[in-house]
């Protein structure tokens, strides 16, 4: 699923207020994460795919987002256990997941 709305309001206790400020704050706080993760994919560093990985699948269980979350475990114990091999493919599915979740939630601050 590209991202529960459903979770995400019963975990903010259905305050719209609430759900909109996350939303807004991930949309603008993630696509540099995304290019970090990018860099550090193109530059080989397992550590950081790790670093960055583990802290973009925080954000994105926060949001309910179970195509990213998935995507960034799989990047994350990559890096951690330094098998990069195929890695570039993930990272290609890392930005088409986060480029279709942004689309969603986009939707829900129109």
């Amino acid at each position: 699923m590209v991202f529960n709305k459903n979770e995400l309001m019963e975990k903010v206790g259905n305050m719209e207020d609430l759900f909109r400020e996350m939303l807004e704050i991930f949309i603008e706080d993630t696509p540099e994460n995304i290019t970090n993760i990018n860099d550090a994919i193109n530059r080989k560093d397992a550590n950081k795919i790790y670093e960055y990985c583990h802290g973009l699948k925080g954000s994105s269980m926060t949001i309910c987002s179970d195509n990213l979350t998935n995507i960034c475990k799989l990047l994350e114990q990559k890096g951690r256990e330094n098998q990069l091999d195929g890695i570039e493919k993930l990272g290609e599915q890392l930005n088409l997941i986060f480029n279709e979740l942004l689309i969603e939630l986009r939707k829900h601050l129109e």
